[in-house]
């Protein structure tokens, strides 16, 4: 790919252009996306879509600058790469993650350094191996809604059904004991008199993760966008 900033760098005397006015972007990994966001302070929603990992480190890096940010929303075809969760909690508006293969090895837990405190909806897609996910409540104080997809989880951390602000635990192709631990947590929200919680598990036609017959992720990823085919939802 051509560099898009060439024409500029060839023009003697000319300050480099930054779209202070640009608020959402839409992005294709590129060795030019890190300088693209340094010139594009003031996003406030972001979504890359990547065929590799190769630049992914520039990236991040650039991230922590973008003080505006809401909206994270990242796709990777190829490979799975590493969130920072350090640098993202560090960033004061960020209300939305979606991360699709966003985790590299099986394990992801969380200290109690690590607090979202405006993340509000969280959706996880084929996190590369991810078989344990700890977590508390205080790491994400303001959850609304968690979205699960295609994982092979031994549970959800129990202690996510602790967050007063959860309302929405939804299900779609993952392991058996991912789904039992949301039911559980669903349980014990009902045992103390509390029902605003509500677990679903939708089940799509297309992709069935038991028999391992698993769809490219950015197309998975397209197919949750632009959903056409028709799927069965079940409260559980």
């Amino acid at each position: 790919m051509p560099n898009p900033l060439d024409a500029e760098n060839h023009s003697v005397g000319e300050q480099p252009l930054f779209l202070n006015n640009l608020q959402t972007l839409s992005l294709h990994s590129s060795p030019f996306v890190a300088e693209i966001l340094r010139r594009t302070p003031n996003l406030n929603k972001l979504k890359i879509t990547s065929e590799s990992t190769s630049h992914w480190s520039a990236i991040v890096d650039s991230l922590i600058s973008l003080k505006g940010l809401e909206t994270l929303q990242i796709a990777a075809a190829t490979a799975s790469y590493p969130i920072n969760t350090v640098m993202l909690v560090n960033l004061p508006n960020f209300e939305v993650l979606k991360a699709h293969c966003g985790f590299m090895g099986t394990n992801w837990i969380l200290n109690e350094d690590v607090v979202f405190q405006r993340l509000q909806y969280l959706q996880i897609v084929f996190g590369y191996k991810l078989e344990r996910w700890e977590a508390a409540s205080d790491n994400f104080p303001m959850l609304e809604q968690l979205f699960l997809y295609g994982l092979d989880l031994e549970e959800i951390p129990q202690s996510i059904g602790d967050i007063p602000t959860l309302k929405l635990i939804q299900i779609e192709n993952c392991s058996s004991t991912a789904v039992t631990s949301a039911k559980k947590i669903q349980e014990e929200q009902e045992s103390w008199g509390k029902y605003e919680l509500q677990v679903w598990k939708r089940l799509l036609i297309l992709y069935h993760f038991m028999e391992k017959k698993i769809l490219d992720p950015v197309y998975y990823f397209l197919l949750l966008e632009n959903e056409q085919t028709d799927n069965i939802d079940l409260h559980m």
